[in-house]
């Protein structure tokens, strides 16, 4: 065998060596940011959370009352408008809370394999 030949040969080795050591690593340290991070959002989300819900309470009797208005009032529309885009933000600020609440829990009854395996081979968690 020529030189080059070998060069190439444990250049291969090394590189899928490196691929087969450091993607469970990066993988393993991916899991870990994503939980560091969610600690740390976590109280911020909660709040929100606090806030949509408790602005819900208020915007729900104005809403029903609202649907004793006449159809072509603007106010009306006005209300639906608001109380709708409020539900879809909320929507979101609910499940990205619940995600991370489950990230945690998860990882700490079970450990990083379990999040791994809820993570990469099931999907999105």
């Amino acid at each position: 065998m020529k030189a080059k030949e070998v060069a190439s040969d444990l250049g291969k080795f090394v590189g899928g060596a490196a691929v087969i050591i450091g993607l469970p690593l990066l993988i393993l340290a991916w899991i870990s940011g994503a939980a560091w991070v969610s600690s740390k959002l976590l109280p911020w989300f909660q709040r929100l959370a606090e806030f949509f819900l408790l602005s819900f309470v208020v915007w729900l009797p104005l809403f029903l009352l609202s649907l004793g208005l006449s159809p072509r009032s603007s106010i009306r529309k006005a209300i639906r408008s608001i109380f709708g885009t409020g539900l879809v933000v909320s929507s979101y600020v609910f499940g990205a809370l619940l995600w991370l609440q489950s990230l945690l829990l998860t990882l700490s009854l079970w450990g990083i394999w379990a999040v791994l395996l809820g993570l990469v081979i099931l999907g999105a968690g």
